[in-house]
């Protein structure tokens, strides 16, 4: 434990005495930079105070300061033959003002280290006193080094051996709590209490720029005029124990240029006392813990490694029974079951189902590849399908391929391959559903939708299909004849209106007209909808009421067809769940009769002028238009 305490104070030594040495260097360096421009100013003083502390860091720095001599005229209430000093420059300039333009007399004991400069040439630590500028006023010294006019061989003079004119000192005031800070490790174990005393004052070493001295000076010797610079955190802590206070420090006493300081260390408590006694009792504790544990893992792996060749007894036993369970299910299942090699792709088992699909025996499908049994055309899909799952993309795979039978047949079937087993014992899967019957109601349902669509396209009517969105989904032949003006019909049902009538009143009345038709057509349907009766037989009138009730009547209207003439078509419609299905016919050639009709009941065939009929009519409708009016009237025979 004493050999851990003076590692740790001898560690704490060499510390301080580099960063006191860090403070000594850079003034000497800034004195020999302003000894021959001391009138430079503010500015300059800072240049060069940044230049130096850019190349060396100062732990607990407050500020650099240079004080000068001044006349005693500038200060009239000095005593007679005292010395004027006045701190002329100050950096940094920020949170440091009030000492700027100072006559450096307060406080006491910063003055007395200025004159002890001042008058033995040589550096000087001041005693301890607070920063009132600085909040909650923390401990510091300052560290002087005297400021010589440089002498006319130019450079600056050595401190301590020059015969120039003085010129005043330069500062560096120390932040004690940040200087002491961190001189012992807080990783050490043991941790160790630390204190900074400042002993007295000393006779200042003859010397600049060397080490500090180490003394051996008896604490009860000095203990009269002792002052604490700063107190370890462990150690304010502890203080007021006291079985802290019963143990002697271990002491350091270093000579900082004309001041003692001393450096006392202590165990911390909890590090000594607590852990340090406890120590062999916990190691005793470790160690039957650890035998117990140990005695409890060699049981444990005893039995284990027992119970494991019972459960790998058992374990092959039970494989056995699954894989012939297994394999009686593939032969008894009603799809067909391939076992494949990954490597070749070559069937290695096939049940009974999968040899009468083909009309193979099941030794002439042994080792063979799986794609020969496959159509020429989907070779490819399938061995893509089969290496999917080789490469580990998918653990699953299905597709719908075309087999070819033993006699050459074409056999639908849907493959569904997966892989099994784990490394060298890895095998595809492959179950096999017949399809065929599928595949030939697909193709019946295929051929019935395309017979339909060509019946369509050949009918006398036009047919046209509108979505619930409104969208022309489907059209004929003669839908574009009688109503395609401007080539195919647009994807809206607005468009193909805007075509038919550009002229927009026109447009409205008939739009309204065709959609208050629709209206009513769908308030018929849902009428005879909520009507319906539950028996069987009136399921078979509900269809021809409902194909009634969903029937828009048709209306004639004037349309333009793909040639560009207009003509009468009778546009009705059909409701459906999907849609609404239009049916234009083409009423030119009725109309054109009627009036054919029409002109042959009252006019001469062979001569083209009025008949009988004709005079008659008009006759009938003169006299009711005269009775209506009470007018006359009159008729004219010219022969």
């Amino acid at each position: 434990m004493q050999q851990r305490l003076q590692l740790s104070a001898d560690m704490a030594t060499r510390a301080m005495e580099q960063r006191l040495g860090s403070y000594d260097r850079l003034l000497v360096k800034l004195a020999e930079q302003m000894a021959g421009n001391a009138d430079a100013g503010q500015q300059v003083f800072a240049q060069h105070a940044h230049a130096l502390l850019s190349q060396d860091s100062l732990v607990g720095l407050q500020a650099l300061s240079l004080t000068r001599a001044v006349t005693a005229e500038q200060h009239t209430d000095l005593a007679r033959d005292s010395q004027a000093f006045e701190v002329s420059y100050v950096w940094p300039l920020i949170g440091n003002e009030a000492l700027a333009g100072s006559n450096a007399r307060q406080p006491a004991a910063a003055f007395h280290s200025l004159m002890q400069a001042w008058n033995s040439r040589q550096m000087s630590m001041s005693a301890p006193f607070r920063f009132l500028q600085l909040p909650d006023s923390p401990k510091g010294v300052v560290l002087r080094a005297p400021l010589w006019a440089a002498e006319e061989g130019g450079g600056g003079a050595a401190i301590g051996k020059s015969s120039g004119k003085p010129l005043g000192t330069l500062n560096a005031r120390i932040r004690l709590g940040e200087f002491a800070r961190g001189l012992v490790p807080a990783n050490l174990y043991p941790q160790v209490a630390f204190k900074l005393v400042d002993l007295s004052p000393a006779d200042p070493s003859p010397k600049a720029g060397g080490d500090h001295m180490r003394l051996t000076t008896p604490l009860s010797m000095l203990a009269g005029g002792a002052e604490i610079l700063f107190t370890g955190s462990l150690w304010a802590e502890a203080e007021t124990h006291p079985e802290f206070a019963l143990i002697k420090p271990l002491e350091r006493q270093i000579q900082v240029y004309d001041r003692i300081w001393s450096l006392q260390f202590k165990p911390a408590l909890s590090t000594q006392r607590r852990f340090e006694r406890y120590l062999p009792w916990l190691v005793l504790g470790l160690g039957l813990l650890a035998g117990l544990v140990l005695a409890a893992w060699v049981s444990g792996w005893w039995q284990s490694r027992w119970s494991w060749s019972r459960r790998l007894k058992f374990s092959a036993q039970a494989r056995q029974e699954s894989d012939a369970r297994f394999h009686a299910m593939c032969e008894q299942a009603a799809m067909g079951v391939l076992e494949l090699d990954i490597a070749t792709r070559s069937v290695l088992k096939a049940n009974q189902h999968f040899c009468q699909l083909l009309g193979y025996e099941a030794q002439e499908i042994h080792r063979r590849s799986v794609l020969e049994l496959v159509m020429p055309e989907d070779q490819a899909h399938c061995a893509q399908l089969l290496e999917g799952l080789d490469l580990q993309q998918f653990q699953h795979n299905a597709g719908e391929f075309c087999l070819r039978s033993k006699e050459g047949a074409p056999v639908w079937v849907e493959l569904n391959a997966f892989l099994t087993g784990r490394h060298e014992s890895r095998r595809l899967q492959v179950l096999v559903q017949d399809i065929s019957g599928r595949k030939r109601l697909e193709q019946m349902e295929r051929l019935g939708h395309q017979q339909l669509r060509n019946l369509m396209q050949r009918l006398p009517v036009g047919l046209v299909m509108e979505d619930l969105d409104g969208r022309l989904v489907y059209w004929n032949e003669e839908f574009l004849r009688l109503a395609g003006h401007g080539g195919k019909p647009g994807v809206s049902t607005q468009q193909w209106w805007e075509r038919m009538f550009p002229d927009a009143a026109e447009r409205e009345r008939v739009i309204q007209r065709w959609e208050a038709a629709k209206a009513q057509a769908r308030r018929t349907l849902q009428l005879r909808q909520s009507e319906r009766v539950d028996d069987v037989q009136a399921q078979w009138d509900e269809l021809a009421t409902e194909a009634s009730a969903c029937t828009v009547s048709a209306q004639t209207l004037m349309l333009s067809g793909v040639d560009g003439l207009r003509r009468p078509v009778a546009v009705s419609a059909v409701l459906q769940a999907e849609g609404c299905l239009m049916v234009l016919q083409d009423q030119s050639q009725r109309m054109a009769a009627e009036q054919e009709v029409r002109r042959l009941a009252f006019y001469d065939a062979l001569t083209g002028l009025p008949n009988r009929r004709l005079l008659a009519d008009r006759l009938q409708q003169a006299l009711a238009v005269a009775q209506r009016k009470a007018h006359f009237g009159g008729v004219v025979l010219l022969d």
